[in-house]
């Protein structure tokens, strides 16, 4: 809390303090606290963390909401590789929220958005990043495999099938 007061704006630090608020089970003053912090700031990893939380405590509507502002924010800013990151781990987040509150088929729009990102992201991470290129070709495939599973669910056999093979590709 002291270095939290000396340096307020040390987006680290506003991290571990929301962690810390909800490792001890603390979650109402950690949504406040991620509340408080956002207000201001465009700090992404806080929306997420604050994003999760919410989804974790099945306020499903709210982590959306808390998803779309920070979408919108990613979005209006520029074009670069780590703002087409963050956006895909948002939306990854998104489907999950979309998913579990029984909304299988905004959840699979959803992933298919991260799946067109993912492929984005990965043609230039080849060119500007390469050593990067193995993490974003699993979580593309990763992204694949969650489609492939919830085709499956909703008895879309040869939609699985292909989203299997995309994944193993």
């Amino acid at each position: 809390l002291q270095a939290l007061k000396r340096s307020p704006r040390d987006s680290l630090l506003q991290t571990k303090m929301g962690q810390a608020l909800q490792k001890t089970h603390q979650y109402g003053k950690a949504l406040n606290y991620y509340k408080e912090a956002v207000k201001d700031e465009q700090n992404s990893s806080l929306r997420y963390d604050m994003a999760e939380l919410q989804m974790r405590l099945k306020t499903y509507e709210r982590a959306e909401k808390t998803i779309q502002a920070a979408l919108q924010l990613e979005q209006d800013s520029a074009n670069d590789l780590a703002s087409l990151m963050s956006q895909a781990r948002f939306y990854t987040l998104l489907a999950k929220v979309q998913e579990k509150s029984n909304n299988p088929a905004a959840s699979l729009e959803t992933l298919a958005t991260t799946k067109e990102l993912r492929s984005r992201i990965l043609k230039r991470v080849q060119v500007e990043q390469p050593d990067a290129v193995l993490e974003q070709k699993q979580l593309a495939a990763k992204v694949c495999h969650t489609m492939a599973e919830q085709s499956v669910l909703q008895r879309k056999y040869d939609a699985a099938i292909k989203h299997y093979k995309e994944a193993l590709q």
